[in-house]
C-alpha cells in the first residue's frame, strides 16, 4: 500500500471519528430540556430566619476545593495528595476536600479528615461545580457554549448524586452572569471566595432574586507552595462533629461563614448573631476595623468602625441582611438573615417546559435531516 493511500485512509478514519464525536455533542445539545424558571422576587414573610440563632457543637475550619497532581498532570495540580493533606493539617484545617476534576479520591478514606468531593466541568467556559459529599462522578457536560437552560440541566443532573452542590468561581472568565443567578435553581451555595476571584456581586444577585443559597469560601489551590492561593479562602462550619454527615447537615442549614485571610490564620471569630426586638445584632471576639450590614442588591445598610459589636433595625425595606466583618488580616462574610413565612425556608425549582422542549428537539432534528439530505444530493450530482 502506498504512503498516499495510507494517508488517505488515516484521514478518512479521522474524519469519521470527528464526525461521530460532533454528532454525539450535537445530540447532547439538542436533547437539553427547556425550563420554566420561577419568577425572581425578594424574600417575603412576617418572620426572619437566622442561620446563627441556635448554633450547637464547635467551629470547624474547612476547605473543600483543592487540587493535587492528577490525570498525568493535565489539570495543573502540582503536589501529591499526601503533601496536600499534610499541609492543610499543619495549618489547622479540620475538613480537607481533595477536589480533583471528575475524580473522587479514596486517599485517606476512613480518616476523620476525609471528605468525598470532586470538581465537575470540562467545558471551555469554566462553568464548574463542586459536588460535596458526592456518591459518584457525573461526566455529562456541555463542552462549548451554554445557555441558562444548559446550566440548569447540569444542576439538575448533579443534584441527583450530590447532597451539597456548589457553583464555583462563577466570576472567572465570566462563566455565569447576574441574570443566570436570578434564574438558576437546584443548588445549595455559591463559592463567593476563591483565590482567583471574589463573586460577591453574583451572590447578591441570587439573594435579591429570592434564591436561597449560602456562602462557601475555598482556596482552589493548585500549588500549596504558593501563599497567594493556599490558606487564603476558607469556610468556618458550626457542626456537631467533623464527620461528613454532620458537616453536610450544618452546610444545608447555613451554619457557616466564609473567610478571606492569609496562611489559614484567623484574627477574629464570631460570638453570636441574634435577632432581638426587630433588630439584628452581631458580636465578634475582638474589635473589628469595620462591620458592614448589607441588604438587597448588595446595598450597604449601615457601617460601624472599630467595635466588636453592632446592630441595625430590621424594616420592611429589607428582604435579607448579611454581615461583613473586616479585620486587620481577614474578612468574614456571614450568611444572610432573610424573610420567610415562619414554617418553611424559601425554595424553588425550575420545571421542564415539555411542549417547548419537544418543539426545539423536533425542529433541530428536522434541520439536521434537511442538511444531510442537501449534502447527499450534492454528492450524488458530483458522483452520478
Amino acid at each position: 500500500m502506498s504512503v498516499i493511500r495510507r494517508l488517505r485512509r488515516v484521514l478518512v478514519y479521522s474524519g469519521v471519528v470527528l464526525l461521530v464525536l460532533f454528532a454525539a455533542i450535537a445530540l447532547q445539545y439538542i436533547i437539553c430540556p427547556v425550563y420554566d424558571f420561577p419568577e425572581p422576587g425578594p424574600f417575603s414573610g412576617g418572620h426572619w430566619y437566622n442561620p446563627y440563632q441556635t448554633l450547637q457543637g464547635s467551629w470547624y475550619k474547612a476547605n473543600f476545593h483543592a487540587h493535587s497532581r492528577a490525570w498525568l498532570g493535565v489539570t495543573d495540580g502540582m503536589d501529591e495528595s499526601v503533601d496536600l493533606y499534610g499541609h492543610y493539617e499543619k495549618i489547622g484545617y479540620d475538613v480537607i476536600g481533595l477536589s480533583n476534576y471528575h475524580s473522587i479520591q479514596a486517599f485517606r478514606k476512613g480518616n476523620h479528615h476525609f471528605f468525598p468531593v470532586y470538581e465537575h466541568g470540562y467545558n471551555i467556559g469554566k462553568r464548574h461545580h463542586l459536588a460535596i459529599g458526592a456518591k459518584r462522578v457525573i461526566w455529562s457536560d456541555y463542552p462549548f457554549w451554554q445557555s441558562c437552560h444548559h446550566k440548569q440541566h447540569l444542576l439538575k443532573v448533579l443534584r441527583q448524586t450530590t447532597p451539597f452542590l456548589v457553583i464555583v468561581h462563577p466570576m472567572l472568565m465570566k462563566a455565569f452572569s447576574e441574570e443566570d443567578f436570578a434564574r438558576l435553581t437546584d443548588y445549595d451555595a455559591v463559592e463567593v471566595l476563591n483565590h482567583f476571584v471574589n463573586s460577591e456581586c453574583l451572590w447578591d444577585a441570587a439573594l435579591s432574586a429570592g434564591r436561597l443559597v449560602w456562602i462557601v469560601g475555598n482556596d482552589d489551590t493548585h500549588n500549596i507552595s504558593d501563599p497567594g492561593q493556599t490558606g487564603v479562602c476558607w469556610t468556618m462550619v458550626n457542626a456537631l462533629s467533623a464527620r461528613q454527615d454532620d458537616i453536610i447537615a450544618a452546610l444545608k442549614a447555613g451554619h457557616m461563614y466564609g473567610v478571606q485571610g492569609r496562611g489559614g490564620s484567623m484574627d477574629n471569630g464570631l460570638r453570636y448573631v441574634r435577632i432581638r426586638n426587630d433588630s439584628l445584632l452581631v458580636e465578634v471576639e475582638r474589635s473589628a476595623r469595620e462591620i458592614l450590614f448589607i441588604h438587597d442588591e448588595g446595598k450597604i445598610l449601615s457601617t460601624f468602625s472599630d467595635t466588636d459589636r453592632a446592630g441595625v433595625p430590621l424594616t420592611l425595606r429589607e428582604s435579607y441582611v448579611r454581615i461583613e466583618i473586616q479585620n486587620e488580616k481577614s474578612t468574614m462574610y456571614l450568611n444572610p438573615v432573610l424573610r420567610f413565612d415562619g414554617a418553611h425556608l424559601p425554595s424553588s425549582s425550575a420545571t421542564t417546559d415539555v411542549a417547548m422542549t419537544w418543539f426545539r428537539r423536533l425542529a433541530a432534528i428536522g434541520l439536521l435531516t434537511a442538511f444531510s439530505l442537501v449534502l447527499l444530493t450534492i454528492r450524488q450530482r458530483k458522483h452520478p
